[in-house]
């Protein structure tokens, strides 16, 4: 899971929620019940207005791939890596991604950046590792 640090900026209350904030803990919601076509459009106009957004961008890329259509997916993760080569959940997404793709090396890849990103371990990295070595065991490696 992603935890997400909610607050006001700067001259805001800090338990003012923005209207673009309300949206986006909407969509959250939407792609963890698995409603994926529900948040999509709710997604895109979150990154229409804030394009730095790497969280929605991933959610983006979720949303798509269990649509089934994994190119577009495979664009939305690359965009949120673009913005923060450490997301977390980006890289192992993309890295589900590219198992799902038979593409090991990148999907290693990675498990390297998370390794980087999570200093003392974290969900994101013991998932993606295990999806490996259940991938290399499939495949006789």
């Amino acid at each position: 899971a992603i935890c997400l640090v909610l607050g006001g900026g700067p001259g805001q209350p800090a338990n003012a929620m923005s209207e673009e904030k309300k949206e986006f803990l909407k969509a959250e919601a939407l792609v963890e019940m698995g409603d994926y076509r529900s948040a999509i459009p709710i997604l895109e106009r979150v990154v229409e207005r804030d394009p730095k957004q790497a969280t929605a961008y991933d959610y983006l890329g979720l949303s798509y791939a269990n649509l089934g259509q994994l190119e577009k997916a495979h664009g939305f993760f690359q965009q949120a890596l673009v913005i923060d080569n450490g997301h977390r959940g980006a890289n192992l997404h993309m890295g589900q991604l590219y198992l799902q793709t038979d593409n090991l090396p990148q999907a290693e890849a990675r498990l390297e950046a998370l390794d980087k990103a999570c200093l003392l371990g974290c969900e994101e990295y013991t998932a993606l590792k295990v999806q490996i070595q259940s991938y290399k065991t499939k495949k006789g490696m």
